[in-house]
């Protein structure tokens, strides 16, 4: 089935049926060059035969629009150094949006559609993911929110180092609440995680800030309305932890790069028509080939 994917590789983004994409990638904070480097060949390999129908999503502080824009509109020199390092890959890279970004240039990029939500278009296949926007990729759906209070905002200089949209406004949230309710997603990509994970993570020494509150509210509404999510990532903490909190698998990622879970069978099927059992949800890649050899990733 890969192979298939290969060879239909030539998509229109805005053209994207639901399921078109087989193989999704998470990994936490890269902070634009600072911690890019479990994205190198050596330690995510897995990327050489990846295609621009794979998609990686980064779980905010993207980083890599930092300097803004020139006096001419013209992206900085180090941005689009940092831009042109994603662009040369062999997938497409999503990303939503952390504390540690520059939201006023960010908000000049032009907005477009991209496997069924609203992104901003960085490059041809650079996309950032707007708040409460839901991807449907490879069978599933997963609701993205960026945003995250920064606890050294103090030491900042507004609108040079911090920029106050890092904090979802009401009307963000109320969309991103309705987008929960319709779409009823199965994965969530944040950057800040509910409260009640620091417990669980032993994240000791953290207080609610008004995003994390925001996310335990929203954590109630999942377990009202019986939403089935399965997998929440979400990074911003700069630790690979996960804990299970009332059936949904929390995970923060860092440096490690996980696959999701394919909801669609049929994207491994084997030649002889069986299914492939041994392919499993939340595993590392960049770290051992968990995936079965038959498949040829």
């Amino acid at each position: 089935m890969k192979e298939y994917w290969r060879e239909n590789s030539l998509v229109n983004p805005n053209e994207l049926e639901f399921g078109t994409h087989p193989y999704v990638c998470v990994t936490g904070d890269t902070h634009a060059d600072m911690d890019w480097m479990k994205l190198n060949m050596q330690r995510f390999p897995e990327q050489k035969t990846m295609t621009r129908n794979d998609v990686l999503i980064i779980a905010g502080d993207f980083g890599g629009i930092w300097s803004g824009r020139n006096d001419d509109g013209s992206e900085s020199r180090s941005d689009d150094y940092f831009l042109k390092f994603y662009e040369m890959r062999h997938f497409t890279t999503l990303f939503i949006d952390g504390n540690h970004e520059n939201f006023s240039a960010l908000a000049s990029y032009p907005v477009v559609e991209y496997a069924g939500a609203k992104c901003h278009q960085i490059r041809p296949h650079v996309y950032h993911v707007m708040r409460g926007e839901v991807l449907h990729i490879a069978g599933h759906r997963i609701w993205c929110m960026g945003g995250a209070e920064s606890n050294d905002k103090d030491r900042r200089i507004p609108y040079k180092s911090w920029w106050p949209e890092e904090i979802p406004t009401e009307e963000e949230w109320r969309h991103a609440e309705k987008m929960l309710l319709k779409e009823r997603p199965d994965i969530i990509i944040t950057h800040e995680a509910p409260y009640k994970v620091y417990e669980a993570f032993n994240m000791y020494g953290y207080h609610p800030n008004p995003v994390s509150e925001r996310f335990d509210r929203i954590f109630g509404m999942i377990r009202r309305n019986e939403i089935p999510v399965m997998t929440w990532y979400f990074g911003h903490h700069h630790k690979d932890r996960v804990a299970e909190i009332d059936g949904i698998r929390f995970r923060c990622l860092f440096q490690k790069i996980e696959a999701a879970r394919c909801l669609n069978p049929e994207y491994y099927r084997l030649p002889d028509g069986t299914l492939t059992a041994e392919l499993n949800w939340g595993e590392d890649v960049g770290a051992e080939r968990w995936w079965n050899d038959s498949l040829k990733f």
